[in-house]
């Protein structure tokens, strides 16, 4: 497992980049695009009490040490590939021997959520009967602080 973990960006487009980048990185790694997982930590970035997001982003990659000798190739890639949404980039690679991984994949399910695979739990309410197909209600536009108003001059 490859594990991707970005600070410093948004979640949402740490959500695209895993699905925008996962297969380039399966060919720079010569390996399966399900080895990658990314994490977009909630953490925020911050110098000197400054918010940072999309001005400093840190990327943390944790592989097997076997993959060190493309480490140069995946660095500028991510340093590419993450200028269009950061000012500035920086990446950090973590080796392990893969000796100290331990996990359990339950082989009754998918291994991970697809856009084939995932369930989409309806709304309780209809849709189109929320949207406007009830001509009874009416937007307020008056002051509905009126009666505070008065009491308090």
């Amino acid at each position: 497992m490859i594990i991707i973990s970005i600070y410093g960006l948004d979640q949402f487009v740490v959500g695209r980049l895993s699905r925008e980048l996962s297969e380039n990185l399966a060919d720079l790694y010569e390996t399966s695009e399900e080895n990658f997982i990314f994490i977009s930590n909630e953490g925020t970035v911050f110098h000197q009490g400054v918010e940072q997001t999309s001005w400093d982003t840190y990327v943390f990659i944790k592989a097997s040490r076997k993959y060190d000798i493309i480490e140069d190739i995946v660095a500028h890639f991510f340093l590419d590939q993450l200028s269009t949404y950061s000012i500035n980039v920086h990446v950090e690679f973590i080796y392990d021997e893969g000796a100290h991984t331990h996990e359990r994949i339950n082989k009754e399910y998918p291994r991970f959520i697809t856009e084939e695979n995932i369930v989409n739990v309806g709304n309780e309410y209809d849709d189109e009967e929320t949207e406007g197909d009830n001509e009874e209600e009416e937007i307020f536009d008056g002051d509905i602080f009126q009666d505070f108003n008065k009491n308090n001059e």
